[in-house]
């Protein structure tokens, strides 16, 4: 549309400076709204300068009738410049858009996505369940047990030792005719309260079960 209408203007000077100027893609939002805006201004002042200096262009070079032709092309281009103006400057600052999207890096969640509990209610944020979510949703599937006890076989409750180490005990087992009897496992955590916050949940689960 641009283009159609820098052509209504005659003037073969402003079309080659016009599709100079488009034919270099910014390489940005801010720089898209910078041209835009000069265009548009270019657009306005050329429009208005065009009235008086194409009259005085076409009489040095062609006399009266250059004159008249002048005055012709200062008129039309005092309409069409500033249009073509305001279609240049939307080009682009929506040619700067694209641009910014293009070189923009992906956006990053900064938290986990928030856990939802099996009632759908919608409770405060806690961070720790976020990240467990993410994994299991990341890595099911993949997922191998390594060892196991039902509650049932719990010969005690569990209970924290040596501040960050929980100990489960249970019935004698015998994992296969080269290992040793098993009694249990002893479970150490980096920090003294994620073992008690492991063995809350432990409790928990253990008083949800049905009598």
């Amino acid at each position: 549309m641009a283009k159609g209408v820098a052509a209504m203007t005659l003037d073969e000077e402003y079309q080659q400076k016009r599709r100079e100027a488009m034919n270099k893609q910014p390489s940005g939002l801010r720089e898209g709204l910078t041209r835009g805006g000069k265009g548009l201004v270019s657009g306005f002042v050329s429009g208005i300068t065009g009235i008086v200096t194409k009259p005085i262009k076409g009489a040095q070079k062609e006399g009266a009738a250059g004159f008249f032709k002048g005055v012709g092309k200062g008129l039309v281009g005092a309409l069409t410049r500033p249009t073509g103006g305001i279609i240049d400057m939307a080009s682009s600052t929506f040619q700067g858009i694209k641009r910014a999207a293009e070189l923009s890096e992906e956006v990053e969640s900064l938290r986990p996505p928030r856990f939802i509990h099996e009632d759908g209610v919608i409770r405060p944020y806690k961070q720790r369940e976020g990240i467990g979510s993410q994994m299991l949703q990341g890595t099911f599937g993949q997922l191998t047990c390594e060892w196991q006890y039902l509650f049932d076989e719990f010969t005690k409750a569990p209970l924290i030792v040596e501040d960050r180490r929980l100990r489960i005990e249970a019935k004698e087992r015998v994992k296969s005719v080269f290992h040793a009897k098993e009694f249990g496992k002893i479970i150490n955590f980096r920090t003294p309260e994620l073992a008690k916050w492991v063995l809350a949940k432990l409790e928990d689960a253990r008083e949800s079960l049905p009598k």
